[in-house]
């Protein structure tokens, strides 16, 4: 909570946490000084005074865990104005959003696998049906017969394939 005067009136545990400080580091200073050290270039100070509520997503820099993704609101309230101030660690979402994005690219690939399966079953089996007629003519000893055989032990080394891919 920040008083008409731009100061840190009240912090809880949580955003100390969020923003790696101390109560004592953080009581009645200006709430500029603290929120440049972890957003730096940026003055939402001003903003959030200036607009009755405000939200934006910003990047908390610093701390232990290095870059954090936070959603920053402001709620203005009373005469002279008070400026209610929420992070929002956005971490979780984030991670979570990834790994959807994730799961998405493994089920388009997913799928792209089983057209390309079935794409390469229809003519194998066309192959090897043509394969096991075209034995069937020639004699035990023919030598075509063992090219052909040669064919048919190929196109099943293929469907392993395909199946293993599947």
């Amino acid at each position: 909570l920040l008083d008409p005067r731009g100061r840190v009136s009240t912090i809880n545990p949580a955003a100390l946490r969020l923003l790696s400080l101390t109560r004592a580091q953080v009581r009645h200073r200006p709430a500029i000084e603290l929120l440049r050290t972890v957003l730096p270039g940026e003055d939402p100070v001003e903003e959030l005074y200036r607009a009755a509520r405000t939200e934006r997503e910003v990047v908390l820099v610093g701390g232990d865990d290095g870059e954090i993704p936070v959603l920053l609101r402001g709620y203005r309230v009373g005469v002279p104005p008070w400026v209610l101030l929420t992070l929002r660690d956005l971490t979780q979402v984030r991670r979570m959003q990834q790994e959807l994005r994730r799961h998405e690219r493994l089920a388009t690939l997913g799928q792209l696998c089983a057209g390309v399966a079935h794409e390469i079953r229809n003519p194998l089996a066309g192959i090897g049906t043509s394969a096991q007629v075209l034995l069937r003519r020639f004699e035990p000893r023919d030598e075509r017969a063992r090219f052909v055989s040669v064919i048919l032990e190929e196109v099943a080394r293929l469907d392993r394939i395909v199946a293993s891919l599947l």
